[in-house]
């Protein structure tokens, strides 16, 4: 944490991309091995305050980045990537009071500025190699970080989605990423934006790392990387010894990159479910706080044996069980995504808005039901 870290005023060893641009036109892509002497450590929010007019250090480049980086994002978006927004939450456990405080995190200027340079890097490492290995016409080992298209079915079921709820495009597969964008941008301020987000990632492949290059479905590029993360990913660490390889000519001794790519891709889907789990016990432990309490919230997702219901202000999920629904028999229609009365009709959709009370936690099992108030 020390050795890695940017700190103010002293010197760092590290491995750059150095991007020279003519306004918004990139011109000239370097990769070295640098010493970075740091200026200046801004907090996302010191950043941002400065950018939207507070006087501060610093406040012209900080201004170009963002003039740079809003243009690079609408560049993304029209070679065909999803635009979809991060949705997350920061928790916080007092030792001392085992009091547990759940906030939503919103994403800000300074946050979408470190993304696209990061998307920049990346993309840029992984195009340069792979193009200065054709031109040698030599077949450099790599690894490529990918996101495969959604399946046919997966799709299918979006789009039938969209339409029931009276969304109307054209679609075919060799523009998914543009069909997919629409329905997000038609449904943006409507009571069906959270339902749609959420179906549409869920329609997605999970991105992985492989040496063979087959582009980044939901970023749009056609080679894509890690590069930018080696003190917390490994497939980084392996790209920067790739890119030493470039810079001075010489062949890597190890053959068996694809097992380490298939390797990483498995352990970060450990990582994530273990992250998840942990994210989900102190939602859990927060919530058994507040039973008997009432929320607002959003059904986000539909199943034969309930309601998923996503909390409006902190984003705790519980379940609604079918069996809590007393007031008619409940079926589940698949394609319409929603649970239907049999008598008087009442429809319960994915995205409808709805209030609920806090019944019970299990925190053993990590869960928490919910009952309809």
């Amino acid at each position: 944490n020390d050795l890695c870290s940017l700190k103010p005023e002293q010197t760092r060893p590290a491995l750059s991309v150095v991007v020279t641009f003519d306004q918004t036109t990139i011109v000239d892509v370097w990769m070295g091995e640098t010493v970075i002497y740091s200026d200046k450590r801004f907090t996302y929010d010191e950043a941002h305050a400065i950018i939207h007019g507070a006087k501060g250090e610093f406040a012209e480049e900080l201004m170009l980045l963002d003039t740079l980086a809003k243009h690079l994002r609408q560049q993304r978006m029209k070679h065909h990537a999803i635009a979809f927004a991060s949705d997350s939450t920061k928790i916080t456990f007092d030792e001392v009071t085992q009091q547990i405080t759940i906030k939503p995190i919103t994403s800000t200027t300074t946050h979408q500025l470190i993304e696209e340079l990061m998307l920049l890097a990346n993309r840029l490492v992984a195009e340069t190699v792979t193009k200065h290995s054709k031109k040698r016409g030599v077949k450099t080992p790599f690894i490529y970080r990918i996101h495969e298209d959604p399946k046919p079915d997966n799709i299918e079921r979006l789009f039938a989605f969209a339409q029931h709820l009276g969304y109307r495009f054209e679609h075919s597969n060799r523009h998914l990423a543009q069909t997919i964008n629409s329905i997000l941008a038609q449904s943006k301020g409507t009571p069906h934006e959270k339902a749609l987000h959420t179906l549409a990632i869920r329609t997605m492949e999970q991105a992985r790392y492989t040496t063979k290059p087959q582009g980044h479905f939901g970023l749009g590029f056609r080679w894509y990387t890690h590069f930018t993360s080696p003190i917390r990913r490994y497939p980084d660490v392996i790209v920067h010894r790739f890119v030493k390889h470039h810079l001075y000519n010489t062949r890597p001794s190890v053959k068996n990159y694809e097992t380490i790519a298939q390797h990483t891709s498995q352990r970060e889907r450990a990582a994530t479910d273990a992250e998840r789990a942990s994210i989900n016990l102190h939602q859990v432990m927060f919530m058994q706080q507040h039973i008997g309490n009432v929320f607002d919230g959003i059904i986000v997702g539909v199943k034969a044996w309930g309601l998923y219901v996503s909390i409006t202000e902190n984003k705790c999920e519980g379940l609604v069980r079918v069996a809590d629904l007393t007031d008619d028999y409940y079926v589940f229609e698949e394609k319409k995504l929603c649970l239907i009365g049999t008598r008087k009709k009442r429809v319960y959709q994915l995205g409808d808005p709805i209030t609920i009370k806090v019944k019970h936690c299990n925190i053993q099992q990590k869960n928490v039901d919910f009952i309809l108030v």
